[in-house]
């Protein structure tokens, strides 16, 4: 089942504060621009924010993260300016493999 909305404010209306989202894109591709836009206009706050990227200051998620919109970030890369404090980047992950090869690289698809 898929609803159409009008617009992106309507789209995001029943965002509540502590909701969990996966915001798509990398860089400025894809990005879901009106929907970030929508989310500033609602207040929506104390977000769990999962992207693969936190790269831009003033554009895209970098507008909710100077906000302090998010309680918690969930991404793979920070950009090269560190919106985020050091200490919040991983040093670990893991991937579930089917094999190993003698110089140690995992395989999986």
């Amino acid at each position: 089942m898929y609803t159409i909305f009008k617009d992106a404010r309507q789209a995001t209306a029943d965002i509540p504060d502590g909701a969990t989202l996966m915001l798509e894109g990398f860089g400025l591709c894809g990005i879901p621009e009106n929907g970030i836009a929508a989310l500033l206009i609602s207040g929506v706050k104390d977000l769990t924010c999962i992207s693969n990227n936190a790269v831009f200051e003033d554009f895209d998620i970098g507008l909710l993260l100077h906000r302090q919109r998010f309680k918690k970030m969930i991404t793979s890369y920070v950009g090269e300016k560190y919106l985020m404090p050091r200490h919040q980047v991983t040093w670990f992950g893991f991937a579930f493999c089917w094999k190993i090869n003698s110089l140690k690289n995992l395989e999986f698809y």
